[in-house]
């Protein structure tokens, strides 16, 4: 899948842009986890090696239950290396997903120009929209397309009409600090990073082929749920919203009595399916755990009714990814937004061993980051 978002002039990065190898591994750090996953090229498919996941919690500072701990570059590294041995990783060739809050997109409408004026205007103009200072930040953009190709400073006949004619421009921005900190983790695991893109691409490459009908993204991790709206594989807008699985599982303790462990466990042995009984009323239990996703279905329907104001067009379709989307019963909960919802199955991008189907149904969503950089990485694209 290729997402119209630029690859970046990061440090050493120009001579491996783009380059597929036989077997190569995706990484995904994220605020409660590293999860790994290892394709390789054989008789023309792409075969998954081998995945897995390891906790941060063994190799973080000490918080609060449910509060995202602190992650310094050299645990992630130590993480990260401890689960590379134990799922056997092989290859050390892969992609680096910065994280969609360290980044910013955004698509602007200006005049339409020539190259050499709209580079002149851009570097004026993306000052205006992006909000933090340029020198912190690598950017790019690139024109998406033209309504006409007539430049607005183009001469016209005499007592012709001019009609000035616009253009959109994708503009990307990724927060230097947090590129580093990413070059930093790789270095230490000893993984030799070909590409950089955002988790977006990465996720959506993974979750579901080019779409002609925008769709809305919708990554519900740990601290925070993502929602980005792509349209013909261009990531037009990306919102985040702080409530994620973490929050769930607060509400939940909260209205059980139980420990934040123990009342993760029960999120994710019932989800929005509590057992209940005539002598057991467990429904202050499941409230507890809709009030949040009911703030989340609000922001998608925020996301999806901006998103078509601008465009002129609906959104066709949600897909979910993350952990968040292994909750039982998400999907008839978020039915309440009025257009079709799934949840990803990226692993059926892959050839897999046919016992491991159920399972790789199951943990599809929670590896789509992963499996979309290893995809790029093997494929070149």
């Amino acid at each position: 899948m290729k997402i119209s978002l630029p690859n970046f002039a990061l440090p050493s990065m120009a001579s491996v842009v783009s380059r597929a190898t036989q077997t190569a591994i995706g990484v995904d750090i994220g605020t409660s986890s590293v999860k790994i996953v290892q394709l390789r090229v054989e008789s023309g498919a792409i075969v998954l090696d081998t995945y897995g996941e390891i906790s941060l919690s063994a190799y973080t500072k000490p918080s609060s239950a449910g509060e995202t701990p602190v992650l310094l570059p050299q645990d992630a590294g130590r993480a990260l290396i401890d689960l590379m041995h134990e799922v056997q990783i092989t290859s050390r060739a892969g992609g680096i997903a910065i994280p969609a809050s360290a980044a910013f997109i955004t698509v602007i409408t200006t005049p339409t120009r020539d190259g050499a004026q709209l580079q002149t205007h851009m570097d004026t103009e993306m000052q205006k929209y992006i909000p933090v200072p340029v020198n912190d930040v690598y950017i790019e953009w690139s024109v998406l397309h033209n309504k006409e190709e007539q430049n607005v400073f183009a001469t016209k006949a005499a007592h012709a009409e001019v009609t000035a004619t616009t253009q959109q421009v994708l503009v990307t921005a990724v927060n230097k600090d947090k590129v580093e900190i990413y070059r930093h983790i790789f270095n230490l695991a000893g993984i030799a990073a070909h590409f950089y893109e955002i988790e977006t691409v990465s996720i959506a490459r993974a979750a579901f082929p080019t779409s002609a009908e925008p769709v809305l993204l919708v990554d519900m991790g740990a601290s925070s749920t993502k929602m980005s709206v792509i349209e013909n594989d261009i990531v037009y807008t990306t919102h985040i919203t702080l409530v994620g699985g973490n929050e769930l599982t607060r509400s939940l303790a909260t209205a059980s009595g139980l420990p934040f462990e123990k009342a993760e466990s029960l999120k994710r042995e019932w989800g929005l399916h509590m057992p209940h009984s005539s002598s057991v009323d467990t429904s202050h239990l499941q409230a507890s755990l809709t009030t949040p996703l009911d703030l989340i279905a609000e922001e998608m329907k925020r996301v999806i009714s901006s998103f078509s104001n601008s465009r002129q067009k609906p959104v066709s379709r949600v897909i979910l990814v993350g952990g968040g989307a292994c909750l039982t019963g998400i999907v008839d909960h978020f039915s309440k937004i009025s257009i079709p919802v799934e949840i990803a199955r990226p692993f059926e991008k892959t050839r897999i061993p046919i016992v491991l189907g159920d399972r790789l149904t199951a943990d599809g969503p929670i590896f789509a980051n992963a499996i979309g950089l290893a995809l790029r990485a093997i494929t070149g694209k």
